[in-house]
């Protein structure tokens, strides 16, 4: 299979059970719908923390001029790759409210879906985890058979000297905590992103191919965590520090570029 081989796809909109929590999700496929089933790759894009509160009324309206990840989706779809795109618990219209260890749940119930699919070649599964996607992701992926291949942007290592309580605070303001008796301990809650910690969780992501990316620009989360990551992550691993490059994934063509490649290789394509 050749790279850019297809211009076309079919998108196809669902909901993923997570533990009774309805996550909003879209399924992406190379080519037209047939009844003629092929068997694709996949690769599963995990978002980071939202940046502004979801807004239902203007969800459809782009505020800014980065693509959106439904056009990452469709990128990887004209490379061969099945894609999928999805919200967690707390976000977007996915159901729920934001914890660390929620969105593990969330990456796990998606992780299934994408293995039971009839069109998905259930030895090619790579997952792409953004920020806090990251964390969530290096941690997922070192418990989970389903992952073949995992790309780590910009995760997170060092989470500061913020409070638990102005970091329920401030997922309040961005609504994505939505129940007024949420959490039930404010200390259990904000315990789940230790847990999610990938100096522990990335040590054990081999023997999958983890490729580690990071900006040298990035203002959020220090490139340093990405050179920590890779020294302390086993074989076979890659490190791609570039130039002049943000945290925000899908603002930087240059990363996307990276990524999009180094999936192609390690798939074949």
């Amino acid at each position: 299979m050749c790279a850019n081989l297809f211009e076309e796809f079919h998108e196809k909109t669902i909901r993923i059970d997570s533990s009774g929590i309805a996550l909003d999700a879209s399924f992406f496929v190379p080519g037209k719908q047939s009844e003629e089933k092929m068997v694709y790759p996949a690769l599963i894009f995990c978002h980071g923390m939202p940046a502004r509160p979801y807004e239902e009324n203007n969800e459809l309206i782009q505020k800014d001029n980065d693509p959106s990840y439904r056009d990452l989706a469709i990128q990887a779809t004209k490379l061969g790759l099945a894609a999928l795109i999805f919200n967690f618990r707390g976000t977007g219209r996915s159901e729920g409210n934001y914890h660390p260890l929620g969105w593990a749940n969330d990456l796990e119930a998606v992780l299934q879906w994408v293995w039971n699919h009839e069109e998905v070649d259930i030895d090619r599964i790579a997952v792409l985890g953004s920020s806090m996607g990251a964390r969530v992701a290096i941690y997922v992926a070192s418990r989970r058979p389903e992952v073949s291949v995992l790309v780590s942007y910009a995760a997170p290592v060092h989470i500061g000297t913020t409070s638990a309580e102005q970091r329920l605070e401030e997922a309040k303001n961005l609504g994505i905590i939505r129940d007024t008796d949420f959490p039930p301990s404010v200390k259990d809650w904000a315990e789940e992103l230790f847990i999610l910690d990938p100096i522990d969780s990335v040590q054990r992501v081999s023997p999958i191919p983890l490729f580690i990316v990071h900006g040298d620009s990035d203002d959020i989360v220090d490139p340093d965590d990405a050179l920590l990551l890779y020294q302390l992550a086993k074989e076979p691993k890659e490190l791609a520090i570039l130039p002049g490059v943000g945290h925000r994934f899908r603002s930087e063509p240059t990363a996307v570029k990276e990524v999009l490649s180094w999936l192609t290789k390690q798939f074949e394509l």
